[in-house]
Order: C-alpha cells, then sequence, then structure tokens
C-alpha cells in the first residue's frame, strides 16, 4: 500500500510500557513485511491490497 503512512499512537506512558508497545509495534511492523500481517482489525482490508498489489505486479 504505497499510499499508507503508520504510525503508533503513545499518549504520555512509563518508560516500560513504551518499550513493551514498541515491542509490539516493531512485532506488527516485520509480520505486515513478512506477508504474515498479525492484529489485523479488518482483514478483508488486507486481502484487498494484496489483490491490488498482485494485479499490480502483473501488469
Amino acid at each position: 500500500m504505497p499510499n499508507v503512512i503508520c504510525t503508533p499512537h503513545l499518549g504520555y506512558v512509563t518508560r516500560e510500557e513504551y518499550e513493551l508497545q514498541f515491542t509490539e509495534i516493531f512485532d506488527q511492523i516485520t509480520a505486515f513485511a513478512a506477508g504474515r500481517p498479525i492484529n489485523v482489525v479488518n482483514p478483508d482490508v488486507i486481502k484487498s491490497a494484496v489483490q491490488d498489489l498482485l494485479q499490480s505486479a502483473e501488469n
């Protein structure tokens, strides 16, 4: 999805909570990059985006 920018939203948190959140966010990004997204709220959107990417690659 070349037109999407993903940023984590964190308000004020303790250092420990920040490290936990950062770890979870990093895990989600690396899973997505590996083609195995986790914690997806709307999986149909991911399926649609993958289909669009595959069609673009064929052309």
